[in-house]
């Protein structure tokens, strides 16, 4: 019986301290960081748009602009992430696919984005979580 004992409380104790390491490693983004409302702004130029992205890959800009939204990257814990956007209207063919990078805060609430396939643009856009 006193075997018995020992063996449950050894068990339990390492139970225990490896339930405790794995929640001290535990994700802090179950979902895609982008997936929320967020006022998008330029630099160079004077906009302020509203961006809506849809945990089911959709994106509206602004009510107008619609398409799909992919994240590349595989670790949603990372605060820099590589997306590709396919755009629905007001383009063409490959001018419908843009490929950009987010460089997110450490609260994930806040970021800049770089587009990564077209090196004309060089305009920096930032991006803040619209928080109901």
């Amino acid at each position: 019986m006193k075997k018995m004992m020992l063996i449950l409380m050894v068990f339990s104790v390492s139970f225990s301290c490896t339930e405790e390491i794995v929640d001290s490693k535990g994700s802090i983004n179950s979902q895609d960081p982008f997936i929320g409302d967020w006022t998008i702004q330029g630099d160079r130029s004077s906009f302020s748009e509203i961006w809506s992205i849809n945990s089911d890959g959709t994106f509206t800009l602004d009510e107008v602009v619609t398409g799909n939204w992919l994240n590349k990257s595989s670790d949603f814990d990372l605060e820099t992430q590589n997306y590709q956007l396919i755009i629905s209207e007001y383009c063409q063919g490959d001018d419908c696919i843009e490929n950009f990078s987010i460089t997110f805060s450490p609260d994930f609430n806040n970021g800049s984005f770089i587009r990564t396939d077209n090196d004309s643009v060089d305009e920096n856009i930032t991006m803040t979580r619209i928080i109901n």
